[in-house]
């Protein structure tokens, strides 16, 4: 169980796996909460046909975009420590066109192997972090999956 205690420490470094565990995390309760919210427009819509929609479903959406994003900056600032840079960099992560290659950049870039300006290397990970990231993954593709046969049936 301390191991989850890591999902809100802003302060120490991360390694790229459990990184990539604590991204596919967020992903996956993200895309599980836009799909709350998509069935729910979709019934209000269908419940109520009269209703003129305006912009508040995009509204809904860059919302959702942002809220999104928030619980992902802690894991991103870590591991940006991890690589030696600023963390304030994670702020990139909410402009569309530059979150991708930082988070390729996060993804690929080995971290200090030693102590530096941030603190200590990342601890050793825990046997079940490469079968959590396995598990969260196939998890991950099924909900994708699910919801991207939701939305071919509405259309």
């Amino acid at each position: 169980m301390t191991q989850f205690n890591d999902l809100l420490i802003a302060t120490a470094r991360i390694g790229r796996l459990r990184f990539i565990f604590f991204t596919l995390l967020y992903f996956l309760v993200y895309v599980v909460m836009a799909s709350a919210c998509l069935w729910a427009l979709v019934n209000v819509v269908n419940d109520r046909p009269d209703w003129s929609m305006g912009n508040w479903p995009i509204a809904v959406i860059i919302v959702l975009y942002v809220v999104g994003l928030i619980p992902h900056q802690i894991p991103s600032r870590r591991r940006l420590a991890d690589c030696d840079l600023s963390p304030n960099w994670s702020l990139l992560l909410f402009l569309p066109l530059l979150n991708a290659p930082l988070l390729a950049l996060l993804l690929t870039k080995p971290g200090s192997a030693t102590q530096n300006r941030y603190g200590h290397p990342p601890t050793k990970n825990p046997p079940f972090v490469r079968t959590a990231i396995v598990i969260l993954a196939l998890i991950t593709c099924v909900v994708v999956y699910g919801l991207v046969v939701f939305i071919e049936a509405l259309f």
